[in-house]
């Protein structure tokens, strides 16, 4: 005879909590879901009682609480150890939403970029006020000659090891530094590779841009020398009476060589002003 409590089939009960007999059968493998056995048919039914017993479990489980712990506490309700469990889960979820909001402060702010040069004449140098403040996170450039990406990728690997090490800073967008003195003097040597950081960070190496007043260069690509184009910018600047407060900086949003061995890129190259 089949139990009056125990009346609820295993199908019934998953569609009941929207779970799937898999987990049921896994719940009860573990101990911390039994059914009961109807001996006259073989199915399993469950209890109304355990649909709260199932809302515990899966709340628990979400929070990444270990099965065993759960087990301990569903036998022994008052253990301290599961109190201590549950206060710990609950600090591990606060790292992970403050890393989250920060990803995403991060992330805001290369969409905002992105969206910005996207929206830039390709190829004319022009002089832009961006609404947001500037802040990048650098990593010194110790590689001679410094000329090209190529020539300074043990540096970039410095950098993107530091950059995983805070989640202050993303390695995306990455680009490097040309000193300002060099840019004038058209000697274009990386100095310093660089990636956008939040503004909360207080590292050293994360320096506030002067201004948010730039002359900028959208180059996508281009046939045209990267080093005509920084020619064009200086002319830019001499031009209209400008003075450079910052070093010159070469963004890279895309820098790809494709199965045809086709170069392509886009690059922000600005300079405050």
């Amino acid at each position: 005879m089949q139990d009056t409590e125990y009346c609820i089939s295993a199908g019934e009960f998953a569609k009941l909590c929207k779970t799937t007999r898999d987990t049921l059968r896994y719940y009860d493998k573990m101990g911390i879901l039994v059914p009961k056995k109807n001996d006259e048919n073989g199915y399993n039914y469950y209890s109304p009682r355990q649909i709260t017993s199932f809302y515990f479990i899966s709340f628990y489980r979400a929070l990444e609480c270990p099965v065993k712990q759960l087990k301990e506490f569903m036998n022994e309700p008052g253990s301290d150890d599961f109190y201590k469990l549950i206060n710990n889960q609950y600090d591990t979820l606060l790292d992970m939403k403050r890393e989250i909001e920060n990803k995403l402060e991060l992330l805001t702010i290369a969409i905002d970029m992105v969206n910005h040069i996207k929206n830039n004449p390709d190829g004319k140098v022009i002089l832009e006020k961006l609404p947001y403040p500037i802040i990048n996170f650098y990593t010194p450039v110790k590689s001679t000659p410094a000329k090209s990406f190529d020539q300074i990728m043990s540096d970039i690997a410095r950098h993107l090891n530091r950059c995983a090490e805070t989640d202050k800073v993303k390695s995306f967008p990455m680009g490097a530094t040309i000193k300002k003195e060099d840019f004038i003097n058209n000697e274009y040597t990386y100095s310093r590779v660089f990636s956008v950081a939040d503004n909360t960070i207080t590292n050293s190496e994360a320096i506030k841009l002067p201004t948010s007043t730039l002359v900028s260069c959208v180059i996508h690509d281009s046939s045209e020398d990267v080093e005509h184009v920084y020619k064009r910018i200086l002319k830019y600047v001499d031009a209209n009476n400008l003075t450079l407060k910052s070093d010159v900086h070469s963004l890279s949003l895309l820098n790809i060589v494709d199965a045809n061995d086709t170069k392509r890129f886009l690059k922000y190259i600005y300079v405050c002003v």
